[in-house]
C-alpha cells in the first residue's frame, strides 16, 4: 500500500508538474491499493494524450534523480492518473521516507503556481487573518544561529513559517544573512558531510562552488567550549586568510587549523579560508557556517 508520506510526494509532485486545478477532488484522493488505488496509465501514447505528459521526459527527470542521490524515485500524479511510478536504490512503494522540509518546498511551489493561473479566483492571495499575540522563540542567541549555520550547510529549502512583521531586528538579521544564505543557496547544491563527531563536538564541511567548503564547528555541550578544526581534516594546506561569514568581515591569517570559543549550543565563528602557502596549486576557499557570542 502507498503509505501517507509517498501520497505526500505524488501529491506534491503532481502539483509541480501542473496538476490541473479545475478537475474534481475526488480525482485526487483515491481509494487504498485493496480496492483498486491509484488509476495506472502504461501506454506512452495514452499517457500522452490523457495526462500530456511526454513519458521519454519523465525517464530524462527519473535519471538525473537517479544521478543526484542514492535512494528514492519518482512518482508523477496528472488528471487523477499514476502516469510515471520508479524507483531505485531503496526506494519502493512501501518504503516511508521522511521528507521533512520537502514538504514544505512542494506546498509553497504548487500555491505560488494556483496563485498565478488562478489569480481571479483568489484576488486577495492566500490571507491569514492571526489574532493571536506574536510569542517568541525558545531558542536562545546562540541556538538560532546554530539553526540557520545547519540549515545553510544542510542545504535545505529557506522556508519561514511566521509573520515576518513580529519579526525582532535579531531574528531578521539571523534569517537575512546573505553570506550565509549563499551557502544554503549554493550552485552545486550539495549536502555536508560530517567531517567529525566525538564527545559534544559535532563538525560539518559543505562543499561550494569554485573549491570553497562551508564548515561548521558545533559545540553540543551545555558549557562553553573551545573547538578546532585542522586543515588536515579539511583537505587543506599551510597558511590561510579567514573570513566571518556572520560579521561578514575579514578575521586574519591562521596555519594549519582554526580554533575559537563556542557557546552552550552555540556555533563557533564563520570564516572563509585561502590557502595562501606556496605550494597550493589551485585556490581553495572555505567558509564556517558558525558564530560565538
Amino acid at each position: 500500500m502507498i503509505t501517507l508520506a509517498t501520497k505526500r510526494i505524488i501529491i506534491g509532485l503532481s502539483l509541480m508538474l501542473g496538476l490541473h486545478l479545475g478537475a474534481r477532488g475526488q480525482d485526487y484522493f483515491p481509494p487504498p491499493d485493496t480496492a483498486g488505488g491509484w488509476r495506472t496509465l502504461n501506454d506512452p501514447a495514452q499517457i500522452r494524450k490523457v495526462a500530456g505528459m511526454d513519458v521519454r521526459r519523465l525517464d530524462e527527470a527519473f535519471a538525473y534523480t537517479e544521478r543526484t542521490t542514492q535512494h528514492g524515485g519518482l512518482l508523477v500524479l496528472r488528471h487523477g492518473w499514476l502516469v510515471y511510478e520508479r524507483y531505485f536504490g531503496k526506494g519502493n512503494r512501501e518504503a516511508d521516507p521522511q521528507i521533512a522540509s520537502v514538504s514544505k518546498a512542494f506546498s509553497s511551489i504548487a500555491c505560488g503556481i494556483m496563485l498565478k493561473e488562478k489569480h481571479d479566483l483568489i484576488p486577495q492571495g492566500l490571507a491569514f487573518h492571526d489574532t493571536d499575540p506574536p510569542t517568541r522563540t525558545a531558542l536562545t542567541p546562540d541556538e538560532q544561529y546554530t539553526y540557520m549555520s545547519m540549515w545553510s550547510l544542510m542545504a535545505s529549502p529557506l522556508f519561514y513559517s511566521g509573520v515576518m512583521s513580529h519579526l525582532d531586528a535579531f531574528t531578521q538579521n539571523v534569517l537575512c544573512n546573505s553570506e550565509v544564505i549563499d551557502i544554503d543557496q549554493d550552485v552545486l547544491g550539495k549536502q555536508a558531510k560530517i567531517v567529525r563527531h566525538a564527545g559534544q563536538e559535532f563538525v560539518l564541511a559543505k562543499p561550494l562552488e569554485g573549491g570553497a567548503l562551508a564548515v561548521g564547528l558545533f559545540n553540543l555541550a551545555g558549557t562553553k567550549a573551545k573547538l578546532t578544526v585542522t586543515w588536515q581534516e579539511l583537505g587543506l594546506m599551510g597558511r590561510c586568510r579567514v573570513r566571518d561569514v556572520w560579521r561578514q568581515k575579514d578575521i586574519g591569517d591562521q596555519v594549519d587549523q582554526f580554533s575559537t570559543e563556542v557557546n552552550p549550543h552555540g556555533v563557533g565563528i564563520s570564516p572563509r579560508l585561502k590557502p595562501l602557502g606556496r605550494n597550493s596549486k589551485r585556490l581553495l576557499k572555505a567558509k564556517l557556517s558558525a558564530r560565538s557570542f
